[in-house]
This record gives structure tokens, C-alpha cells and sequence, in this order.
């Protein structure tokens, strides 16, 4: 129905990841509960960036709160920090040069749109 396909399928940062193509969008799923069942079904978004650490510097002289020291894996890093609603945001930048094939073309190739005909 939406087209969707699965880009990669493995263990990060010690949890399965499962990245999916969607039309023209990219979505991330990965297997954790949530630590807090009163906060809805949103466990957090994320938001791909460039230049991490200038990205929180920015963020931090705006007022944000980041949760956290940048945290740094082989792939990627990231901080967390709320959105004013309190939606936790991850805000984080793979390493290109690292990426496996699968990632980099999820990531990097753009996604052709499929037009149905009426």
C-alpha cells in the first residue's frame, strides 16, 4: 500500500533497528519499550544533521536542554533533547565514510516517487 521497503535491518547501539524507505520519507523503528506508559506512543523523533557539534552549541544558545553529552558509536552520534511539547528529539549524524552499502543508500539515494495511474 505505501510502498514501503526495508533498507536495513540490524543492532544498534544494542537494540534492533529497522530503517524503512516510504514513498518519498524514511522511517526508523527500533525494538525498546517505553519506560514511561503514561507519555503516549511516541517514544521520540528523529532529526538527521550535519555538523553535530555545531548543531548543539546552536541548539544550547537558543535554551534547549540537551540530556546529555554527544554520545559517540562507530556509525553515528547523537544527543537527545525535548521538543516544547516534551517529545524527546534525537538529534544525529551518521559518519559517511563508515556506512555500510545498505545505509548509505538509505540515507543518501533519493527515493523515486511512484505515480498510479487512476
Amino acid at each position: 500500500m505505501f510502498d514501503a521497503r526495508v533498507a536495513f535491518d540490524g543492532i544498534m547501539a544494542g537494540s534492533r533497528n529497522v530503517f524503512l524507505t516510504v514513498g518519498e520519507g524514511r522511517l526508523h523503528l527500533y525494538a525498546q519499550p517505553p519506560r514511561d506508559l503514561g507519555q503516549g506512543a511516541v517514544h521520540h523523533l528523529g532529526v538527521r544533521v550535519a555538523g553535530l557539534p555545531d548543531v548543539v552549541r546552536r541548539l544550547c544558545r537558543e535554551g534547549a536542554s540537551i540530556r546529555s553529552e554527544i554520545r559517540e558509536f562507530p556509525l553515528f552520534r547523537y544527543v537527545m533533547t525535548a521538543a516544547p511539547d516534551n517529545v524527546l528529539v534525537e538529534v544525529f549524524e551518521f559518519f559517511e565514510d563508515r556506512l555500510p552499502p545498505e545505509l548509505s543508500a538509505y540515507f543518501n539515494e533519493p527515493v523515486t516517487s511512484r505515480s498510479s495511474s487512476p
